[in-house]
Protein backbone atom coordinates (compact mmCIF):
# COMPACT_ATOMS: atom_id res chain seq x y z
CA UNK A 1 0.00 0.00 0.00
CA UNK A 2 1.50 3.35 -0.93
CA UNK A 3 1.99 6.09 1.73
CA UNK A 4 -0.41 8.57 0.33
CA UNK A 5 -3.34 5.60 -0.03
CA UNK A 6 -2.72 4.26 3.75
CA UNK A 7 -3.07 7.94 5.24
CA UNK A 8 -6.18 8.19 3.24
CA UNK A 9 -7.78 5.09 5.08
CA UNK A 10 -6.29 5.82 8.46
CA UNK A 11 -7.88 9.17 7.98
CA UNK A 12 -11.14 7.57 6.93
CA UNK A 13 -11.06 5.68 10.01
CA UNK A 14 -10.83 8.23 11.96
CA UNK A 15 -13.79 10.36 10.42
CA UNK A 16 -15.92 6.89 10.85
CA UNK A 17 -15.80 7.85 15.03
CA UNK A 18 -17.35 11.60 14.49
CA UNK A 19 -20.20 11.29 17.26
CA UNK A 20 -18.50 8.56 19.63
CA UNK A 21 -15.90 9.90 22.31
CA UNK A 22 -13.68 6.92 21.86
CA UNK A 23 -13.87 3.54 20.25
CA UNK A 24 -11.99 0.24 21.39
CA UNK A 25 -9.25 -0.84 18.80
CA UNK A 26 -10.34 -4.44 18.04
CA UNK A 27 -6.84 -5.08 16.23
CA UNK A 28 -5.03 -4.32 19.67
CA UNK A 29 -4.66 -7.85 21.32
CA UNK A 30 -7.92 -9.84 22.07
CA UNK A 31 -10.69 -7.52 21.37
CA UNK A 32 -8.92 -4.41 22.25
CA UNK A 33 -6.64 -5.27 25.50
CA UNK A 34 -3.55 -7.64 26.03
CA UNK A 35 -3.60 -9.04 29.54
CA UNK A 36 -0.13 -8.84 31.84
CA UNK A 37 1.34 -12.03 33.52
CA UNK A 38 3.15 -10.15 36.00
CA UNK A 39 5.27 -12.66 38.64
CA UNK A 40 2.56 -15.55 40.32
CA UNK A 41 3.45 -14.33 43.87
CA UNK A 42 1.65 -11.27 42.83
CA UNK A 43 -1.62 -10.54 44.12
CA UNK A 44 -2.29 -7.30 42.76
CA UNK A 45 -0.56 -4.84 40.03
CA UNK A 46 -1.18 -1.33 40.11
CA UNK A 47 -0.14 0.93 37.38
CA UNK A 48 0.84 4.59 38.42
CA UNK A 49 2.97 4.98 34.86
CA UNK A 50 2.64 4.60 31.56
CA UNK A 51 5.26 6.13 28.95
CA UNK A 52 5.63 5.79 25.08
CA UNK A 53 9.16 5.45 24.48
CA UNK A 54 11.40 6.91 21.34
CA UNK A 55 11.28 3.52 19.86
CA UNK A 56 7.53 3.21 19.95
CA UNK A 57 7.89 0.89 22.58
CA UNK A 58 5.65 1.72 25.84
CA UNK A 59 7.31 1.42 29.84
CA UNK A 60 4.65 0.85 32.28
CA UNK A 61 5.35 1.36 36.12
CA UNK A 62 3.39 -0.62 38.60
CA UNK A 63 2.96 -1.71 42.09
CA UNK A 64 2.56 -5.53 43.43
CA UNK A 65 1.25 -5.87 46.72
CA UNK A 66 2.57 -3.68 49.10
CA UNK A 67 6.22 -4.31 48.76
CA UNK A 68 7.22 -4.89 45.14
CA UNK A 69 7.83 -1.90 42.43
CA UNK A 70 7.71 -3.19 39.10
CA UNK A 71 8.46 -1.72 35.87
CA UNK A 72 7.67 -3.93 32.32
CA UNK A 73 8.45 -2.99 28.95
CA UNK A 74 5.98 -3.66 26.55
CA UNK A 75 5.69 -4.15 21.95
CA UNK A 76 4.20 -2.06 20.65
CA UNK A 77 1.19 -4.64 20.25
CA UNK A 78 0.96 -4.85 24.48
CA UNK A 79 3.53 -7.97 24.08
CA UNK A 80 5.74 -8.00 26.84
CA UNK A 81 9.55 -7.29 25.85
CA UNK A 82 11.33 -10.23 26.58
CA UNK A 83 14.35 -8.18 25.78
CA UNK A 84 13.62 -5.74 28.92
CA UNK A 85 14.99 -6.64 32.53
CA UNK A 86 14.19 -10.51 33.07
CA UNK A 87 10.99 -11.46 30.88
CA UNK A 88 10.06 -7.78 30.19
CA UNK A 89 9.55 -7.24 34.13
CA UNK A 90 11.94 -5.56 36.61
CA UNK A 91 10.78 -5.98 40.09
CA UNK A 92 12.71 -4.33 43.48
CA UNK A 93 11.42 -5.50 46.74
CA UNK A 94 12.95 -2.74 48.38
CA UNK A 95 12.57 -4.63 51.89
CA UNK A 96 9.74 -6.27 54.14
CA UNK A 97 8.54 -2.59 54.59
CA UNK A 98 5.62 -1.02 53.25
CA UNK A 99 6.49 0.73 49.78
CA UNK A 100 4.11 3.31 47.73
CA UNK A 101 5.29 4.48 44.35
CA UNK A 102 5.68 7.85 43.18
CA UNK A 103 6.59 7.81 39.40
CA UNK A 104 9.10 6.63 36.55
CA UNK A 105 11.23 9.01 34.58
CA UNK A 106 12.73 8.18 31.41
CA UNK A 107 16.07 10.67 31.02
CA UNK A 108 17.10 11.70 27.41
CA UNK A 109 19.64 8.90 27.09
CA UNK A 110 17.38 6.12 27.54
CA UNK A 111 18.01 5.72 31.21
CA UNK A 112 14.77 5.26 33.37
CA UNK A 113 14.61 6.77 37.13
CA UNK A 114 11.93 4.86 39.51
CA UNK A 115 10.94 7.39 42.66
CA UNK A 116 9.45 5.09 45.36
CA UNK A 117 8.55 6.23 49.06
CA UNK A 118 9.19 3.73 52.03
CA UNK A 119 7.81 3.30 55.33
CA UNK A 120 9.11 1.54 58.17
CA UNK A 121 7.42 0.41 61.44
CA UNK A 122 8.56 3.53 63.25
CA UNK A 123 6.93 5.78 60.70
CA UNK A 124 10.15 6.88 59.38
CA UNK A 125 9.59 7.92 55.98
CA UNK A 126 12.56 7.21 53.15
CA UNK A 127 12.51 8.84 49.17
CA UNK A 128 13.82 5.59 47.52
CA UNK A 129 15.60 6.69 43.77
CA UNK A 130 16.42 3.82 41.89
CA UNK A 131 17.76 3.56 38.12
CA UNK A 132 17.72 1.52 35.44
CA UNK A 133 19.72 1.15 32.18
CA UNK A 134 17.57 1.07 29.37
CA UNK A 135 17.32 -2.91 29.05
CA UNK A 136 16.19 -3.05 32.17
CA UNK A 137 19.49 -3.54 34.43
CA UNK A 138 20.13 -1.55 37.53
CA UNK A 139 22.84 1.12 36.82
CA UNK A 140 26.03 0.24 38.46
CA UNK A 141 26.75 3.98 38.11
CA UNK A 142 23.70 5.52 40.35
CA UNK A 143 23.97 5.15 43.67
CA UNK A 144 24.58 1.80 45.69
CA UNK A 145 24.09 -0.51 42.66
CA UNK A 146 21.26 1.40 41.20
CA UNK A 147 19.50 2.81 44.61
CA UNK A 148 19.71 5.17 46.51
CA UNK A 149 17.55 5.86 49.75
CA UNK A 150 16.98 9.28 51.19
CA UNK A 151 15.35 9.75 55.61
CA UNK A 152 13.06 12.07 55.31
CA UNK A 153 11.76 13.63 58.85
CA UNK A 154 8.43 13.89 59.37
CA UNK A 155 5.63 11.64 57.94
CA UNK A 156 5.67 13.48 54.36
CA UNK A 157 3.98 11.55 51.76
CA UNK A 158 5.31 11.61 48.22
CA UNK A 159 3.37 11.89 45.15
CA UNK A 160 4.63 13.02 41.91
CA UNK A 161 8.46 13.44 40.49
CA UNK A 162 9.76 15.60 37.13
CA UNK A 163 12.66 15.75 35.46
CA UNK A 164 14.65 19.41 34.65
CA UNK A 165 16.06 20.28 31.70
CA UNK A 166 19.24 19.74 33.53
CA UNK A 167 18.45 16.70 34.62
CA UNK A 168 18.18 17.33 38.53
CA UNK A 169 14.93 15.62 39.72
CA UNK A 170 12.24 17.03 41.79
CA UNK A 171 9.93 15.27 44.06
CA UNK A 172 6.41 16.66 45.54
CA UNK A 173 4.36 15.77 48.42
CA UNK A 174 3.29 16.65 51.60
CA UNK A 175 1.67 16.35 54.64
CA UNK A 176 1.45 19.89 56.93
CA UNK A 177 2.94 21.71 53.81
CA UNK A 178 3.36 21.28 50.20
CA UNK A 179 7.28 20.22 50.27
CA UNK A 180 9.49 20.24 47.22
CA UNK A 181 12.63 18.29 47.00
CA UNK A 182 15.30 18.30 44.24
CA UNK A 183 18.29 15.77 43.87
CA UNK A 184 21.27 15.92 41.27
CA UNK A 185 21.83 13.45 38.64
CA UNK A 186 23.71 11.61 40.91
CA UNK A 187 20.72 11.47 43.35
CA UNK A 188 22.19 13.27 45.73
CA UNK A 189 20.30 16.04 47.39
CA UNK A 190 20.81 19.73 45.95
CA UNK A 191 21.51 22.47 48.66
CA UNK A 192 21.05 24.94 46.50
CA UNK A 193 17.61 24.19 46.07
CA UNK A 194 14.59 25.55 48.83
CA UNK A 195 17.03 25.04 52.35
CA UNK A 196 19.22 22.69 52.16
CA UNK A 197 17.58 20.99 49.17
CA UNK A 198 13.83 21.05 50.72
CA UNK A 199 11.34 23.24 50.31
CA UNK A 200 8.35 23.21 52.55
CA UNK A 201 5.17 25.73 51.52
CA UNK A 202 1.73 26.74 53.13
CA UNK A 203 -1.27 28.33 52.09
CA UNK A 204 -2.42 29.08 55.39
CA UNK A 205 -3.24 25.48 56.30
CA UNK A 206 -2.40 22.58 56.29
CA UNK A 207 -1.57 21.14 52.63
CA UNK A 208 -0.11 18.72 50.46
CA UNK A 209 0.88 18.59 46.66
CA UNK A 210 -0.23 15.71 44.64
CA UNK A 211 1.20 17.06 41.32
CA UNK A 212 3.67 18.71 38.99
CA UNK A 213 4.64 20.48 36.13
CA UNK A 214 7.86 22.39 35.23
CA UNK A 215 7.40 25.63 32.61
CA UNK A 216 10.01 25.96 29.68
CA UNK A 217 11.89 29.31 31.87
CA UNK A 218 12.34 26.29 34.67
CA UNK A 219 9.24 27.71 37.00
CA UNK A 220 7.72 25.38 38.99
CA UNK A 221 4.09 24.69 39.48
CA UNK A 222 2.45 22.84 42.04
CA UNK A 223 -1.22 21.29 42.33
CA UNK A 224 -2.85 20.11 45.58
CA UNK A 225 -5.04 20.32 48.23
CA UNK A 226 -5.49 21.88 51.20
CA UNK A 227 -6.46 18.69 54.04
CA UNK A 228 -8.07 17.94 57.35
CA UNK A 229 -7.00 14.87 58.57
CA UNK A 230 -7.51 12.75 55.39
CA UNK A 231 -10.38 15.20 54.07
CA UNK A 232 -9.43 17.32 50.87
CA UNK A 233 -10.63 21.29 51.61
CA UNK A 234 -9.58 22.93 48.88
CA UNK A 235 -7.90 23.16 45.54
CA UNK A 236 -4.36 24.49 45.68
CA UNK A 237 -1.95 25.96 43.00
CA UNK A 238 1.24 26.83 43.70
CA UNK A 239 4.04 29.10 41.74
CA UNK A 240 8.15 28.35 42.70
CA UNK A 241 11.12 29.94 41.47
CA UNK A 242 13.62 27.50 39.54
CA UNK A 243 15.85 27.92 43.23
CA UNK A 244 12.76 26.50 45.02
CA UNK A 245 11.42 29.48 46.76
CA UNK A 246 8.18 30.43 46.75
CA UNK A 247 7.03 33.01 44.03
CA UNK A 248 5.22 35.87 45.85
CA UNK A 249 4.04 37.75 42.18
CA UNK A 250 1.97 34.72 41.39
CA UNK A 251 -2.07 34.68 43.12
CA UNK A 252 -1.70 35.86 46.71
CA UNK A 253 1.35 35.33 48.05
CA UNK A 254 2.54 32.61 45.27
CA UNK A 255 -0.64 30.61 46.12
CA UNK A 256 -4.29 30.24 44.82
CA UNK A 257 -6.65 28.49 46.93
CA UNK A 258 -9.87 27.77 45.65
CA UNK A 259 -12.26 26.80 48.18
CA UNK A 260 -15.22 25.58 45.97
CA UNK A 261 -17.47 23.61 48.24
CA UNK A 262 -18.41 24.03 51.59
CA UNK A 263 -16.46 21.72 54.02
CA UNK A 264 -18.27 18.64 55.05
CA UNK A 265 -16.33 15.72 56.85
CA UNK A 266 -16.63 12.27 54.12
CA UNK A 267 -15.07 10.09 55.69
CA UNK A 268 -11.87 9.68 54.17
CA UNK A 269 -13.16 10.74 50.23
CA UNK A 270 -10.91 13.82 49.14
CA UNK A 271 -13.55 15.82 47.64
CA UNK A 272 -12.00 18.38 46.81
CA UNK A 273 -8.25 17.86 45.15
CA UNK A 274 -6.38 18.33 42.11
CA UNK A 275 -5.37 15.39 40.79
CA UNK A 276 -2.62 16.62 37.51
CA UNK A 277 -1.40 19.89 35.99
CA UNK A 278 0.08 20.77 32.72
CA UNK A 279 1.41 23.88 31.50
CA UNK A 280 0.05 25.37 28.29
CA UNK A 281 2.38 27.20 26.33
CA UNK A 282 1.40 30.60 26.93
CA UNK A 283 2.44 30.17 30.87
CA UNK A 284 -1.14 29.34 31.77
CA UNK A 285 -2.00 26.37 33.68
CA UNK A 286 -4.45 23.12 32.74
CA UNK A 287 -5.77 21.89 36.70
CA UNK A 288 -7.58 19.07 36.91
CA UNK A 289 -9.14 17.88 39.80
CA UNK A 290 -12.46 16.31 41.46
CA UNK A 291 -15.15 17.86 43.44
CA UNK A 292 -18.06 16.41 45.49
CA UNK A 293 -20.58 18.88 45.73
CA UNK A 294 -23.07 15.78 46.55
CA UNK A 295 -21.80 13.67 49.85
CA UNK A 296 -19.04 11.03 48.55
CA UNK A 297 -20.11 11.59 44.91
CA UNK A 298 -17.16 13.23 43.10
CA UNK A 299 -17.52 14.19 39.52
CA UNK A 300 -14.64 15.62 37.17
CA UNK A 301 -13.53 19.08 37.59
CA UNK A 302 -11.03 21.35 35.53
CA UNK A 303 -9.73 25.13 35.56
CA UNK A 304 -7.48 27.05 33.70
CA UNK A 305 -5.21 29.59 35.58
CA UNK A 306 -3.42 31.92 34.03
CA UNK A 307 0.15 33.00 34.19
CA UNK A 308 -0.66 35.18 36.91
CA UNK A 309 -3.19 33.10 38.95
CA UNK A 310 -6.21 33.79 38.46
CA UNK A 311 -9.34 31.91 36.86
CA UNK A 312 -10.08 32.38 33.09
CA UNK A 313 -13.40 32.55 32.79
CA UNK A 314 -13.88 31.74 29.17
CA UNK A 315 -12.65 28.12 29.76
CA UNK A 316 -15.66 25.95 30.14
CA UNK A 317 -18.92 27.18 32.02
CA UNK A 318 -17.68 30.69 33.74
CA UNK A 319 -14.44 28.80 34.43
CA UNK A 320 -15.40 25.53 35.43
CA UNK A 321 -15.54 22.20 33.52
CA UNK A 322 -17.43 19.70 35.48
CA UNK A 323 -18.67 16.83 34.10
CA UNK A 324 -19.58 13.18 35.49
CA UNK A 325 -23.19 12.47 36.85
CA UNK A 326 -22.98 12.91 40.59
CA UNK A 327 -24.76 9.45 41.36
CA UNK A 328 -21.42 7.72 41.29
CA UNK A 329 -18.27 8.36 42.79
CA UNK A 330 -16.15 9.43 39.66
CA UNK A 331 -11.83 10.35 40.18
CA UNK A 332 -9.61 11.84 37.80
CA UNK A 333 -6.21 10.51 37.86
CA UNK A 334 -4.29 11.20 35.38
CA UNK A 335 -4.18 14.18 32.81
CA UNK A 336 -2.90 13.52 29.00
CA UNK A 337 -1.73 16.31 26.61
CA UNK A 338 -2.40 15.79 23.12
CA UNK A 339 -0.81 18.69 21.03
CA UNK A 340 -3.36 18.00 18.27
CA UNK A 341 -5.59 20.13 20.40
CA UNK A 342 -6.68 18.16 23.12
CA UNK A 343 -6.40 17.05 26.65
CA UNK A 344 -7.79 13.22 28.03
CA UNK A 345 -8.40 12.83 31.59
CA UNK A 346 -8.48 9.42 32.90
CA UNK A 347 -10.15 7.80 36.21
CA UNK A 348 -12.13 5.55 37.54
CA UNK A 349 -15.72 5.76 39.27
CA UNK A 350 -17.25 3.10 41.23
CA UNK A 351 -21.08 2.46 41.57
CA UNK A 352 -23.02 0.28 44.20
CA UNK A 353 -20.47 -2.04 44.82
CA UNK A 354 -20.18 -3.35 41.42
CA UNK A 355 -16.53 -3.06 40.58
CA UNK A 356 -14.94 -0.37 38.96
CA UNK A 357 -14.95 1.12 35.27
CA UNK A 358 -12.43 3.41 33.79
CA UNK A 359 -13.65 6.88 32.51
CA UNK A 360 -12.06 9.18 29.84
CA UNK A 361 -12.91 12.65 29.87
CA UNK A 362 -11.58 15.00 26.01
CA UNK A 363 -11.59 18.54 25.90
CA UNK A 364 -10.01 21.16 24.15
CA UNK A 365 -8.00 23.97 25.22
CA UNK A 366 -10.94 25.92 25.83
CA UNK A 367 -12.72 23.88 28.00
CA UNK A 368 -15.27 22.51 25.78
CA UNK A 369 -15.88 18.30 26.27
CA UNK A 370 -15.03 16.75 22.67
CA UNK A 371 -18.55 14.66 21.85
CA UNK A 372 -20.11 15.70 24.78
CA UNK A 373 -23.30 12.86 26.11
CA UNK A 374 -26.30 14.36 26.82
CA UNK A 375 -26.72 13.42 30.73
CA UNK A 376 -23.14 15.01 31.18
CA UNK A 377 -21.61 11.24 31.95
CA UNK A 378 -18.20 10.82 30.90
CA UNK A 379 -17.15 8.12 28.62
CA UNK A 380 -16.90 4.96 30.37
CA UNK A 381 -15.45 1.07 30.06
CA UNK A 382 -15.65 -1.66 31.71
CA UNK A 383 -12.68 -3.95 31.22
CA UNK A 384 -12.99 -7.57 30.26
CA UNK A 385 -12.45 -7.76 34.17
CA UNK A 386 -13.66 -5.56 37.17
CA UNK A 387 -9.94 -3.43 37.89
CA UNK A 388 -8.20 -1.97 40.85
CA UNK A 389 -9.41 1.85 41.20
CA UNK A 390 -5.99 2.77 39.31
CA UNK A 391 -5.11 3.02 35.67
CA UNK A 392 -2.08 5.04 33.61
CA UNK A 393 -2.42 5.93 29.98
CA UNK A 394 -0.70 7.61 27.26
CA UNK A 395 -0.67 8.36 23.27
CA UNK A 396 1.50 5.75 21.49
CA UNK A 397 3.18 6.47 18.01
CA UNK A 398 -0.09 5.96 16.02
CA UNK A 399 -2.13 8.52 18.13
CA UNK A 400 -3.92 6.11 20.02
CA UNK A 401 -4.26 5.98 23.74
CA UNK A 402 -3.36 3.29 25.69
CA UNK A 403 -4.35 2.93 29.38
CA UNK A 404 -3.40 0.66 31.85
CA UNK A 405 -5.56 -0.87 34.50
CA UNK A 406 -4.62 -3.35 37.18
CA UNK A 407 -6.51 -6.36 39.11
CA UNK A 408 -6.98 -8.36 42.21
CA UNK A 409 -6.29 -12.31 41.73
CA UNK A 410 -7.32 -12.53 38.62
CA UNK A 411 -6.54 -15.80 36.92
CA UNK A 412 -6.27 -13.87 33.28
CA UNK A 413 -3.51 -11.23 34.58
CA UNK A 414 -2.85 -9.16 37.04
CA UNK A 415 -2.80 -6.14 34.70
CA UNK A 416 -4.01 -5.21 30.97
CA UNK A 417 -3.24 -2.73 27.85
CA UNK A 418 -6.32 -1.57 26.07
CA UNK A 419 -6.19 0.84 23.05
CA UNK A 420 -8.62 3.17 22.13
CA UNK A 421 -8.80 5.23 18.53
CA UNK A 422 -9.94 9.11 19.00
CA UNK A 423 -11.54 10.69 16.29
CA UNK A 424 -10.32 13.82 15.08
CA UNK A 425 -10.50 17.22 16.93
CA UNK A 426 -11.85 19.45 14.44
CA UNK A 427 -10.42 22.56 16.42
CA UNK A 428 -7.11 21.97 14.59
CA UNK A 429 -8.30 20.85 11.44
CA UNK A 430 -11.15 22.15 9.43
CA UNK A 431 -14.03 19.44 9.05
CA UNK A 432 -14.96 20.43 5.70
CA UNK A 433 -11.01 19.86 4.23
CA UNK A 434 -10.57 16.94 6.14
CA UNK A 435 -10.96 14.74 2.91
CA UNK A 436 -8.93 16.73 0.98
CA UNK A 437 -6.55 17.34 3.29
CA UNK A 438 -4.66 14.04 2.49
CA UNK A 439 -1.20 14.80 4.20
CA UNK A 440 1.74 12.29 4.81
CA UNK A 441 5.21 12.37 6.38
CA UNK A 442 8.29 10.17 5.51
CA UNK A 443 10.30 8.56 6.75
CA UNK A 444 9.17 7.74 10.59
CA UNK A 445 11.15 7.06 12.67
CA UNK A 446 13.48 9.52 11.34
CA UNK A 447 16.69 10.38 11.67
CA UNK A 448 16.52 13.70 11.46
CA UNK A 449 15.70 14.47 7.56
CA UNK A 450 11.96 14.65 7.23
CA UNK A 451 10.02 14.67 3.21
CA UNK A 452 6.56 15.67 3.40
CA UNK A 453 3.87 15.65 1.03
CA UNK A 454 -0.09 17.12 0.49
CA UNK A 455 -2.26 16.37 -2.15
CA UNK A 456 -3.70 20.15 -1.59
CA UNK A 457 -1.86 22.64 -2.51
CA UNK A 458 0.30 23.90 -0.17
CA UNK A 459 -0.82 27.94 0.51
CA UNK A 460 1.85 30.26 0.60
CA UNK A 461 3.90 31.29 4.02
CA UNK A 462 2.93 28.18 5.67
CA UNK A 463 4.69 27.71 9.12
CA UNK A 464 6.49 24.62 9.83
CA UNK A 465 6.83 24.28 14.25
CA UNK A 466 8.41 21.08 15.47
CA UNK A 467 6.52 20.53 19.10
CA UNK A 468 8.23 18.29 21.61
CA UNK A 469 5.71 15.65 23.40
CA UNK A 470 4.81 17.92 26.14
CA UNK A 471 2.90 20.75 23.14
CA UNK A 472 6.06 23.17 23.77
CA UNK A 473 7.81 24.46 20.66
CA UNK A 474 11.11 22.89 19.82
CA UNK A 475 11.87 24.55 16.55
CA UNK A 476 10.48 26.44 13.75
CA UNK A 477 10.79 27.47 10.12
CA UNK A 478 8.85 29.01 7.60
CA UNK A 479 8.73 28.37 3.87
CA UNK A 480 6.94 31.18 2.53
CA UNK A 481 10.31 32.66 0.36
CA UNK A 482 11.06 29.38 -1.28
CA UNK A 483 7.32 27.89 -1.54
CA UNK A 484 5.14 28.42 -4.31
CA UNK A 485 1.55 28.63 -3.98
CA UNK A 486 1.10 25.42 -6.09
CA UNK A 487 3.71 23.76 -3.97
CA UNK A 488 2.80 19.70 -2.70
CA UNK A 489 5.66 18.50 -1.43
CA UNK A 490 9.06 19.72 0.35
CA UNK A 491 11.76 18.72 2.85
CA UNK A 492 12.47 20.09 6.39
CA UNK A 493 15.40 18.75 8.47
CA UNK A 494 15.42 18.49 11.82
CA UNK A 495 17.92 20.54 14.55
CA UNK A 496 21.14 18.68 14.64
CA UNK A 497 20.43 19.38 18.42
CA UNK A 498 16.84 17.91 19.15
CA UNK A 499 16.88 14.64 21.46
CA UNK A 500 15.74 11.41 20.46
CA UNK A 501 11.95 11.17 21.27
CA UNK A 502 8.53 11.61 20.09
CA UNK A 503 7.74 14.95 18.73
CA UNK A 504 4.72 16.73 16.37
CA UNK A 505 5.46 18.70 13.40
CA UNK A 506 2.88 21.28 12.92
CA UNK A 507 2.27 22.64 9.59
CA UNK A 508 0.06 26.28 9.31
CA UNK A 509 -1.23 27.97 6.71
CA UNK A 510 -4.10 30.80 6.26
CA UNK A 511 -6.60 27.91 5.51
CA UNK A 512 -5.75 25.29 7.91
CA UNK A 513 -3.87 23.80 10.42
CA UNK A 514 -2.17 20.09 10.28
CA UNK A 515 -0.63 18.03 12.73
CA UNK A 516 1.44 14.88 12.44
CA UNK A 517 3.28 12.65 15.75
CA UNK A 518 7.16 11.83 14.42
CA UNK A 519 9.42 9.56 15.95
CA UNK A 520 13.17 11.26 16.42
CA UNK A 521 15.79 8.32 16.49
CA UNK A 522 19.05 9.37 15.62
Amino acid sequence: MNRTLLFQVTLLASLSLNGQSLTVDQSFGTDGTVFQSEPAWTSSARPIELITLANGKLLGFLVAGQYEVLVERFLTNGDPDSTFAAGGVFTSQISSDQTFPVAMIVRPNGKIVVVAQKNTPNALREAVLIQLLENGSLDPSFGDNGMIRHGLTGTFWLNDAKLQEDGKLIVVGGANSMMALRYTREGQVDNSFGENGIGLFSDGGNCRATSLDIAANGDIFLGGYRSSGLNALAWILMKLTPNGQKDTTFAENGALTLDQIPDTNYWTYRQEAVSDIHIEADGSVIVAGRLAFVANREQFAVRRISATGSIIDTFGDNGLLLVGAPVQRSVSKRLIFDPTGQYILCGVDFQNNSGYRLLILRFDMNGNVIDPSPDNSVFSYQPPAHPSPDCAGTLDHLGRLIVMTGYYSKPNGRSSLTAFQMNIVTSVMDETDLERANFNIWPNPTTGHITFEAQKNLARFTSIEVLDATGRLAGSTEYGTSMNAGLRNGNLELASDLKNGNYFIRFTSPDRVITKQIILSR
